[in-house]
This record gives structure tokens, sequence and C-alpha cells, in this order.
């Protein structure tokens, strides 16, 4: 966590450094993020170097089967990374020929928006995967078990509590990006649908990190593709319905049949 502040802090500094004390340009911003994320990276790199950890670095030995099975589990974080990027790039496509630059902004103003919510609930799952992972390799069925059960309820209810202040207070919410009348008037819109997609987003990131931390990349792989890459064909389809609302409800569209696939596999966790 540390590393992750200093980073973020240091970034902060240098963007205001590059861009109002010396004026260098928009490119200053990218080159900020790059030098931020770098000398992060190094301090994390430091305990092993150091041998401050009991992890320690060793001789390189390479057990290919071991090897695969690792690049496969982690295809799906590497499947949502990508459809994520390319949703946006399509989504921001359409609305510009829908709603003209309003439509993009009131888009990422959502999106903002949404990953106050997705990134708490990320955070907690991510931190909680290798808890996962080491009691489900020991075979402890029970701490396993209550891991589940307190990661899933905390989950629905920073979720279900992120749905209720959206819903009744989204005009409020959304003219903090603008104030600007059309901008307010499509965003409120946009953000009451768009805000049904946290009734269900969190089961799917709950599932998908037990299903990569018990080593079923299968069923993650299968969570993905549902959630993540799916939604690049639904924008088509629903755009085609329900025009501009189109957008705003694909993501909850896929993430609700994602939820479906993951309540039909959950029961391989056996936590009931």
């Amino acid at each position: 966590m540390a590393v992750n502040v200093i980073a973020a802090l240091l970034n902060i500094i240098l963007d205001y450094l590059f861009l109002v004390v010396f004026g260098w340009g928009l490119w200053s911003a990218a080159l900020a993020s790059c030098i931020g994320m770098s000398i992060g990276a190094l301090i994390a790199f430091l305990p092993f170097v150091l041998q401050y950890l009991n992890l320690k670095i060793t001789k390189i030995y390479m057990d290919l089967k071991l090897f695969t099975n690792i690049i496969f589990n982690g295809s799906s974080g590497f499947l949502v990374g990508i459809s994520s990027s390319i949703f946006m790039v399509v989504a921001n496509s359409i609305l510009l020929d829908i709603s003209g630059t309003t439509g993009v902004a009131v888009l990422n103003a959502i999106i903002s928006i949404e990953f106050l919510v997705s990134g708490i609930i990320m955070g907690m799952c991510d931190g909680a995967q290798p808890l996962f992972s080491y009691q489900y390799g020991a075979r402890n069925k029970n701490i396993l078990s209550k891991l589940y059960k307190i990661t899933f309820f905390t989950a629905a209810l920073i979720s279900i509590l992120g749905f209720i202040l959206v819903e009744f207070g989204a005009e409020f919410i959304i003219a903090i990006f603008s104030k600007d009348a059309e901008f307010i008037a499509l965003g409120k819109d946009a953000l009451m649908i768009f805000s049904l997609v946290y009734l269900c987003s969190w089961f799917v990131k709950f599932c998908d990190t037990c299903f990569t931390s018990t080593n079923q990349p299968m069923l993650s792989f299968g969570v993905a593709i549902i959630s993540d890459l799916l939604p690049i064909v639904l924008l088509f389809v629903l755009v085609e319905f329900f025009g501009i609302n189109g957008v705003w409800i694909t993501v909850f569209v896929a993430k609700f049949m994602a939820s479906i696939f993951c309540i039909f596999f959950i029961k391989r966790l056996q936590v009931a």
C-alpha cells in the first residue's frame, strides 16, 4: 500500500511541476505517470534485493507445466484489460455519432463514478485472493468458507450502498463534472441507467476472484468473456433497439448474464 501511495503522490507532484510550473504540455502528464510508476516499481523491488522478505530471489527454475498453468489462470485478467479498452473506444465512437462530444464526456464521467465503487471491491477481492489461494491449498475449508462469506457480504453491501447513493443523488453527482445543462440532463438519466450494473458487478468480481484463486481458469475465463468481451458486441445490438440508452445499459446486461453463469458454477466453491 505504501508503494502505491508514494507512486500516486509522486505522479501528482510531477504532473503539477511539468504542466503548471514548466508548461511542458500534455505529453508531460504521460511522462509523470511513467516516472511515478517506475519509481514505485523500483521501491517495491528493493525488499527482494535487500533480502528483507521470506520470499527471496533464487536461481531460475522453469517448470513448463506450472508456467503454462499460471499463464492460463491469469488469462482472464488479460482479457478483461484488453476488452475494457476496446469497449471504451467503440462506445466513444458510437456516442460521437449519436450525441457528439457531450455523450463521450458523460460516458467518461459515469465510468469515473463507477470506478469509485468497483475500485474498492476490486481492491478488496484482489487483496483477498492470496488468502483464498492459501486456505484452499491448505485445505482449511472452514476458514476458506468464512473468508468467502466476509468478502461476499462486504462487496454486496458496498455495491448496494453505491447504487442507492447514485439513484437518489444522480443529478448532484453528475453536476460535479460540469454545470452545462445539456450535460447534466443527459448525464443524470445515463447515470441512473448505468448504475444498475452495481447490483451484479460485485458478484461477478467476487466469483472471478474465487475461480482464479482456486485454480479454475476455464471458469474465470468464461466470466471474462461474458462480462467484458461480450459488451463490445452487445453495444451494436442494444444501440440499434434502444438508441443512446443502449450504450448505458450494455455493461449491466453483460454483467447480469455473467452473474447467471457464475450462479450456475458457484457450487464448485462448496461454500453453501
